[in-house]
């Protein structure tokens, strides 16, 4: 079945230290890691999104945030009946408030019980290709962020 109808997304790419923040999160019942971010509501611009999903997800203030990558390739969204396309915008972002991020143990998934239920925790740069990335754009995300 053909999409008609989009799913937008934009997500963050926060590196401190040479390594990167990544969530393990439960979508809809199942466990994906992925990058801090979400959907674009409507009437709401993309930067606010970024800032918001922070906001949400990271419970921090972003202080930077610079485009990296937007999707260039048909990608429909695993996670809607009747099928969406999904375009996704990713950025570079930095925050003042690296402290205030609570990161947790990324194999403790026991405690993702529910939707949207997430961990998130830091990853070594040289390690990324090991973490068991999913989605396809987040896995070109990180070819282009490792290359």
């Amino acid at each position: 079945m053909t999409p008609t109808a989009f799913t937008i997304r934009i997500y963050g790419l926060l590196i401190h230290n040479n390594q990167l923040l990544l969530s393990r999160e439960n979508i809809l019942g199942e466990i994906f890691t992925k990058f801090p971010g979400g959907g674009l509501e409507f009437g709401e611009g993309i930067m606010d999104c970024l800032h918001r999903e922070f906001r949400e997800e990271v419970d921090i203030s972003l202080s930077k945030a610079e485009h990296f990558y937007t999707s260039e390739i048909y990608v429909e969204s695993a996670f809607h009946n009747p099928p969406k396309q999904v375009l996704c915008v990713y950025y570079l972002v930095e925050t003042e408030e690296i402290d205030k991020i609570k990161i947790g143990n990324p194999k403790r998934t026991e405690t993702l019980l529910k939707d949207e239920d997430q961990i998130l925790y830091w990853c070594p740069l040289e390690k990324l290709k090991e973490q068991g990335i999913e989605l396809p754009l987040d896995k070109l995300v990180i070819e282009k962020l490792l290359s």
